[in-house]
């Protein structure tokens, strides 16, 4: 009984490495397929990971597509930097392509390519920077409540702020 056992052990494992090639993605195998950088922000809080394309796209924003797994895992440290040093949401380095949906057809007519808004007063201008960044960027609609929250903040501030400025992203 016991060589009975040992031979249905040995056929159950030969079958399960030959009858499954995503038993290799568990052990890291194909570790440099496409990914994208997913994230989301909760308050001032940005969480980033990358997602494989293989499986479908991120649940909520995306900063850009990576022709490998390990260039979105090395980009973590430098949109997560950048986010710590300047509160600004950007696409890593290593980033074949931007993030959200970001195209000409997408973004409305007066966005711009780089952020054009006022910059006298940095508490109050970084909404609008933030709503550029969604908007313009990321894709999202003016409707979205992203670029909603960040220009009702936006607006907040500009009506206890000297000058007023009207920040172009929020219509």
């Amino acid at each position: 009984m016991s060589t009975l056992f040992k031979n249905l052990f040995i056929i159950f494992l030969v079958s399960m490495v030959f009858s499954s090639c995503e038993l290799l993605d568990l052990f890291g195998e194909e570790e440099d397929e496409s990914a994208t950088m997913c994230y989301s922000i909760s308050g001032n809080i940005l969480s980033v990971n990358c997602s494989s394309n293989k499986y479908g796209g991120c649940d909520g924003g995306s900063l850009g597509t990576y022709a490998s797994w390990s260039d979105c895992s090395k980009d973590m440290s430098a949109v997560l930097e950048t986010w710590r040093t300047s509160g600004v949401l950007a696409a890593g380095p290593n980033a074949d392509s931007g993030g959200g949906g970001n195209n000409s057809s997408s973004a409305p007519g007066y966005c711009t390519s780089t952020y054009q808004g006022p910059q006298g007063e940095p508490q109050r201008d970084s909404f609008c920077e933030a709503a550029w960044l969604y908007l313009c960027k990321n894709g999202y609609s003016p409707n979205s409540k992203e670029v909603k929250s960040y220009c009702d903040l936006y607006r907040q501030m500009n009506d206890i702020s000297t000058p007023k400025e009207n920040c172009p992203y929020c219509r």
